[in-house]
């Protein structure tokens, strides 16, 4: 099985340091490595517009504003807490 991330260069000049007991050089399929990158960016966009989404259709349904003033305030707490 290939690997689908290429080596890091670190690794490589590590493993050429050791000569042959370094192992094997992992070999890396270019074409797979652009597939997948192409499917992850897909799902990064799609999470990004979904965020987008439900921030939007949460904003859009919330029931109470609580952005108002002092005034505004002490009306709606009389009206939900009338004195009989």
């Amino acid at each position: 099985m290939n690997a689908v991330i290429p080596e890091q260069k670190d690794q490589a000049a590590n493993r050429k340091k050791k000569g042959s007991a370094g192992g094997r050089p992992v070999s890396h399929d270019a074409d797979l490595y652009k597939e997948r990158n192409t499917v992850k960016r897909l799902i990064n966009t799609l999470n990004t517009e979904l965020t987008a989404w439900q921030n939007a259709t949460n904003t859009d349904q919330r029931q109470v504003n609580w952005q108002f003033t002092t005034h505004d305030a002490r009306i709606k707490l009389r009206h939900l807490y009338p004195k009989h």
